[in-house]
């Protein structure tokens, strides 16, 4: 359960009770502070941009997981930026999504907070979001020129 608080005094006597038992039984109460609370806002959109920021992915998924799980949500993605150590080439975590239209980037949007692999997404409008007069970003999805 999530529970708020009145106000601070309140929250650190429950925060005393972490790891006390639950009712006598062999249950324990696991109680934290919500840290996304104090996280900063998402930026604002860019101009009439399309492209979003899709952060806290695991490092195992591959760009066609990344793909594949907007589009099973419904989004029509235009490209994809997938992020990679210039070393390894191992996936960062992150990346920049260009999507359709409108309706697929609410979509995204609301992606923000849930899972994929076991890992709460973290989407936003993109900080980096190119401007162009026609929305596009001027790359292929292999990351070639058009």
């Amino acid at each position: 359960a999530f529970v708020t608080f009145a106000d601070e005094g309140a929250l650190e006597i429950a925060l005393s009770l972490d790891g006390n038992s639950f009712s006598g039984d062999d249950r324990t109460m696991k109680i934290r502070r919500d840290h996304k609370a104090k996280r900063r806002p998402p930026p604002p959109r860019v101009g009439a941009s399309l492209t979003i920021y899709a952060g806290n992915m695991p490092w195992t998924a591959s760009r066609d997981d990344v793909e594949a799980h907007f589009v099973g949500a419904g989004c029509g993605v235009l490209g994809l930026r997938y992020h990679t150590e210039p070393e390894t080439d191992r996936f960062r975590g992150f990346c920049h999504v260009e999507l359709a239209d409108e309706a697929s980037l609410e979509k995204a949007l609301a992606l923000a907070g849930t899972r994929f692999e076991g890992r709460e997404l973290r989407i936003s409008h993109s900080e980096t979001a190119k401007k162009r007069g026609d929305g596009g970003s001027g790359k292929k999805r292999d990351g070639g020129s058009r």
